[in-house]
């Protein structure tokens, strides 16, 4: 940001210029160079989250916590094991949420 007390630069520019400056097709041959934007490629994302989930459900499956929450859920009881089941999950698809959304901009 410029000072206000300073003076403009468009105006400077304005004054020692009457309008615009030949480049003899410069500009046209820079944005010719410039590479197209990047392609997301959404299916490598989906397998990915998918191979992820598969080998964070192969993990969990062969724990005792997990058949400990599964017995707990099938006797409809809300235990401190099936709470932490449930945040390994809901972390795990906040992290790949985040990650999407950032490889998204």
């Amino acid at each position: 940001m410029t000072h206000p007390v300073e003076p403009n630069i468009e105006a400077l520019l304005s004054d020692a210029y009457d309008g615009p400056v030949a480049d003899d097709g410069f500009s046209v041959r820079v944005m010719q160079k410039i590479p197209a934007q990047r392609k997301t490629h959404h299916s490598y994302s989906l397998i990915a989250f998918a191979a992820g989930l598969f080998a964070l459900m192969w993990q969990v499956l062969s724990s005792s916590l997990f058949e400990k929450a599964w017995h707990d859920l099938a006797q409809a009881q809300f235990s401190v094991t099936v709470m932490v089941l449930f945040a390994v999950f809901f972390g795990a698809s906040l992290l790949v949420s985040a990650w999407a959304l950032t490889e998204a901009e």
